[in-house]
């Protein structure tokens, strides 16, 4: 910009930073803008100052005074499923959470508030006291071992206090001095920066040279504990203020900054007090941990089927800065969905450098307010794709153009189409080169085939250079076709073509994820991939088995499965009756693509319920329904929520509904509490 337009600049910043200034020190009141975002809008400022010094006021606020393994490393299963925790972001928010709960339990609840700690979870084994594993998360059911690099961790004992059959988990991280440190040393080097301390950390704990993980000085805080032997009685009191002194006593590293707290009022209170205090401590956390203190209600509330009821993580406001929308354009997705999308200045965020960020839909515009020329607020919260939050409309010149929708599909021309309800529009047309190019991308993603090293680039010059034009032709390439695109030589060509290779043999919930059926995420194809091979016979347990099972599937029979309703039901019978991805299905098979059934033979024991559905009714004495499903699973078998002639078994506790007369008419086994849990033993 020349220096009237930075003069008119610098004045609209000086108002928008002084205005928010008066809001939050003189009149204390709480804004709806962070102090990281004051803080871009002052950089913008200084920055345009230096560039023009004759500009600079007395009174501008920027003026004031102040042993190496040698593969990849091991799967490995957890004693019990590990729960992510799901979201809160206000205090409106968490007070919902604990009018859900209430409904849930009898007598009063307590909380206990815990800092929730920016690293990456660990789940450590003992048996008898001794260190036999570590392991990642994972999936929540199969995680990584990283034994070789954890037991580096000196907060990591090696010989309980007691000798105990326990499984623990917590977070691992990297304290913020030895990250900036660690940094330093990358940059010397001239080396790749870690974006942040949890990245490092989780670096660190995956690298197959231990040596590389005990140079870094990483840390835990456990958190959790998990009795691997109900007769040991090792808690004085079933509450979570006990497992977190029982963790103590035996000897783990547990954070002291945890809270007990009688009311949601106290809970918020201590949220505000750990949000002032977090930037003292050596460590990041991203909010509070919040959760029910006596474990019997634990229980009764037990799970959905990602996270625990009795349990939330309140976190703090997301990161957040300015910048400036330049334009706004419109990306046509995978499905056909057209999104808008602001193209903004290059700002630093959670991070991470960015430059776009999503509007979602035409509806989200107007509700935002938001013009092509404005000032906004952006945030990113850790993985999230960037956000406009909120437009500072005093900092407008008068420029600023309203963005209107496209009638047409801006890559193929076809008319969009609004389906009714819907408040996203889409390109009908299914041969569109912007889906055909995002399938792509999709398909080779690391949740999806995870092809290392074919990203959006390449399959840019692969598609122009005519080399694929759907996935199977992925697995045709020979070395000559990669030699042909720009920045590829010898070495790059093999390292794809291994990475290939390695992605014939591949999980059939990868696999049902990358094909990008609408409304499948990552969940819903590994429920969809266990129930299908469950209910194929050994030596149909291939992908042309699995697709021909899923062609033959109804509506009905979909919907019954876990986690699928009528809609997702609706779209995967279509997905399998669509004849260009029949095609593409064939083309999968002729490729040479195999399962990978190494998950599924862990997760399947061979027993008397392998692949069997179960289904209940009434109430259980002995388990909560959620620890009666999870014991269904661990032994191999699938739960269904609707009757049907899928299911096998009817489980009858006290009071059983409408389910039972149903079952009894299609002439499903029926069996009570005593006889499951004889199956089941």
């Amino acid at each position: 910009m020349n220096k009237e337009q930075a003069r008119k600049r610098i004045e609209k910043l000086r108002e928008e930073i002084n205005h928010w200034n008066y809001q939050y020190f003189a009149l204390n009141t709480k804004t709806d803008i962070s102090e990281a975002a004051r803080d871009a809008l002052k950089r913008e400022l200084s920055e345009l100052e230096n560039q023009y010094p004759d500009l600079i006021t007395a009174d501008s606020p920027t003026q004031r005074i102040g042993s190496i393994l040698s593969g990849e490393l091991k799967k490995v299963r957890h004693a019990q499923k590990i729960y992510s925790l799901a979201d809160v972001f206000s205090l409106v928010e968490i007070q919902a959470w604990e009018e859900r709960i209430k409904k849930l339990t009898s007598g009063k609840i307590e909380y206990i508030c815990e800092p929730k700690i920016d690293g990456l979870h660990i789940v450590l084994t003992y048996k008898k006291g001794q260190f036999v594993r570590a392991a990642t998360r994972g999936n929540g059911i199969i995680g990584e071992d990283v034994s070789h690099t954890v037991k580096t961790i000196e907060s990591v004992p090696l010989q309980l206090k007691r000798a105990v059959d326990i499984e623990v988990g917590g977070e691992v991280y990297m304290p913020q001095k030895s990250f900036r440190k660690l940094n330093e040393i990358q940059k010397e080097k001239g080396e790749p920066l870690f974006a942040n301390p949890r990245n490092a950390a989780a670096g660190s704990v995956r690298q197959l040279d231990p040596k590389v993980a005990s140079g870094r000085d990483l840390n835990t805080f456990i958190y959790t504990l998990h009795d691997l032997n109900p007769a040991q009685k090792l808690l004085r009191e079933r509450t979570q203020l006990s497992v977190l002194e029982t963790l103590k006593e035996l000897g783990f590293r547990v954070n002291n900054q945890y809270r007990k707290a009688r009311t949601i009022a106290e809970v918020y209170r201590f949220y505000q007090e750990i949000q002032k205090k977090r930037k003292r401590f050596d460590y990041q956390i991203d909010g509070l941990a919040v959760k029910v203190n006596s474990l019997d209600q634990q229980e009764k509330m037990g799970y959905t089927a990602k996270t625990p009821r009795w349990a939330v993580a309140f976190k703090f406001p997301a990161e957040q800065t300015t910048t400036i929308v330049r334009d706004i354009i419109v990306q046509v997705g995978r499905t056909g969905a057209v999104t808008p999308v602001a193209i903004m200045d290059p700002v630093e965020v959670a991070g991470s450098t960015v430059s776009r960020a999503t509007l979602h839909n035409q509806e989200e515009i107007r509700k935002l307010g938001i013009k092509i020329g404005d000032t906004v607020i952006i945030q990113k919260a850790g993985d999230v794709i960037p956000e406009v939050v909120k437009v500072l409309t005093r900092l407008r010149t008068g420029k600023e153009k309203v963005f209107k929708m496209p009638d047409v599909c801006p890559i193929c021309k076809s008319r969009l189409v609004k389906p009714s309800g819907e408040v996203i529009y889409r390109c009908p047309n299914k041969k569109c080169f912007a889906q055909h190019r995002n399938a792509l991308i999709h398909f080779v993603s690391k949740h999806a085939l995870d092809i290392k090293g074919m990203g959006e680039k390449v399959i840019d010059q692969l598609i122009e250079k005519d080399l694929i034009v759907s996935p199977p032709d992925i697995f045709t390439l020979k070395k000559g076709d990669l030699l042909e695109l720009e920045h590829f030589a010898d070495l790059a060509a093999d390292n794809l073509l291994r990475a290939i290779e390695k992605a014939k043999t591949v999980h059939l919930g990868r696999l049902l994820y990358g094909l990008g059926i609408r409304y499948v995420g990552e969940e819903t194809a590994d429920l969809l991939a266990r129930s299908v091979l469950a209910e194929l016979s050994g030596n149909k347990k291939t992908l042309e088995g699995a697709f021909d099972y899923l062609r033959k599937m109804s509506v009905d029979e979909l919907e019954v499965l876990e986690g699928i309703g009528i809609k997702v039901a609706k779209e995967i019978y279509d997905y399998f009756r669509d004849k260009s991805n029949l095609k593409l299905m064939e083309g999968l098979i002729k490729a040479g693509l195999k399962l990978d059934l190494s998950d599924f033979a862990m997760l399947h024991q061979k027993g008397k319920i392998s692949g069997k559905a179960f289904l209940f009714t009434g109430t259980l004495k002995k388990f909560t329904r959620e620890q009666a499903k999870e014991l269904v699973k661990q032994k191999g078998g699938r739960v269904v929520n609707v009757v049907g002639r899928s299911v096998d078994y009817l489980v009858v506790g006290e009071n059983p509904g409408s389910k039972l007369e149903k079952a009894k008419s299609l002439g499903i086994k029926i069996i009570n509490e005593k006889q499951f849990q004889d199956l089941i033993d």
